[in-house]
């Protein structure tokens, strides 16, 4: 027997949800105020961020790695989740920055 349910579930739009406080929210804190800041410098640090002016030739170090480019959109990710509670102009920057130059690099049907 099919039943229909008295109310239908709906997912919250993110900007309506915030955790604060609590393990979560120590958690969600350390990533917008340490974390970010330290993985993007690893990432730039390793070669992840450069690999997007698509200047390495063979014989240069590091040599890309085919999961560089899903780390870094990881750490996209990690920054945009943030901004959305917490607006860090800094932050936007190197986020634009970093989006902008991977834009340039990936071919559009037009090309």
């Amino acid at each position: 027997m099919n039943q229909v349910p008295a109310f239908r579930m709906r997912p919250a739009a993110l900007s309506r949800v915030r955790i604060e406080g609590g393990f979560w929210g120590a958690r969600m804190e350390t990533n917008r105020s340490v974390t970010l800041a330290l993985e993007y410098d690893q990432l730039k640090k390793t070669g992840r961020i450069d690999q997007f002016k698509m200047r390495w030739r063979p014989g240069m170090a590091p040599v890309p790695h085919k999961f560089w480019t899903a780390q870094t959109a990881k750490w996209i990710e990690a920054a945009a989740y943030s901004l959305i509670h917490h607006p860090d102009p800094a932050l936007e920057r190197r986020l634009d920055r970093l989006i902008g130059e991977m834009a340039r690099r990936v071919p559009s049907p037009s090309r």
